[in-house]
């Protein structure tokens, strides 16, 4: 029985959840993602599985959104942007001003927002950046991610560590990270995102520093895209089709 379906911006994937007590035993999760595509009636062709928090099914689904033909809602104006940048750069410089800040950028999607945001800064700050990505049972020496890329510093223990992320939807990405980076024992570690859907949690996590609370839509621009495109928007929209 479907519960939910909906475009997850903080991964790769779409979400299909299932209430799968009348399907597979309660010990298995009920997770299935398929790879982020906008539905249609076109059957699905293939099925994948893999492994990523318990029993996944990624399900390649025929036909895009064709993008030249849907029009655009612009959810965050330019300006809505660089005034709540700006905001966060004050509040975060006034909170780390006697402290040693290490701001770790989760890219691809947190680019834009991170090159804005140090730069609002008015204190001394590292930047380093992070890749990472999921996997199945072969590499669980990183728990749930897999390290693309990893940041430039062995010892944290004199850092106070920001993790920055465009977006937390499921939070599976940023909980993971927080984990992950947590157990190279930094000073503090705290967590900032320009945008939130905590309608789509799968894990509770609450970002420390959070510039918009946003409806559940699909969104690109301002280092979100679709396809590997429209990160170089200047303002954060959603395709809307006839």
């Amino acid at each position: 029985m479907i519960k939910n379906i909906y475009v997850s911006n903080e991964t790769d994937f779409l979400v299909l959840k299932f209430d799968i007590e009348y399907l597979l035993p309660t010990s298995l999760l009920y997770s299935i993602f398929f790879h982020k595509r906008i539905l249609n009636k076109n059957a699905v062709k293939s099925i994948e599985i893999r492994c990523y928090y318990g029993i996944i099914v990624i399900i390649n689904i025929g036909g895009y959104m064709d993008t030249d033909k849907a029009k655009r809602e612009i959810i965050l104006s330019k300006e809505m942007i660089n005034t709540k940048v700006d905001e966060l750069g004050k509040i975060i410089s006034e909170d780390y001003k006697d402290k040693n800040l290490l701001v770790i950028s989760l890219l691809k999607g947190s680019f834009i927002f991170t090159a804005d945001l140090v730069r609002s800064l008015s204190i001394p700050v590292r930047i380093e950046f992070m890749i990472t990505s999921s996997y199945g049972h072969s590499e669980e020496s990183t728990g749930h991610l897999k390290i693309e890329k990893d940041i430039d510093v062995d010892d944290l223990k004199d850092y106070d560590v920001l993790i920055v992320d465009d977006i937390v939807d499921s939070g599976i990405t940023m909980y993971n990270i927080l984990d992950l980076i947590g157990k190279r024992n930094p000073k503090s570690l705290r967590s900032c995102t320009l945008l939130d859907k905590p309608s789509r949690r799968m894990v509770e996590i609450d970002p420390d520093y959070c510039g918009f609370s946003i409806e559940d839509k699909f969104i690109v621009g301002y280092g979100l895209n679709y396809k590997d495109h429209f990160r170089n928007i200047d303002h954060v929209f959603a395709f809307v089709e006839d």
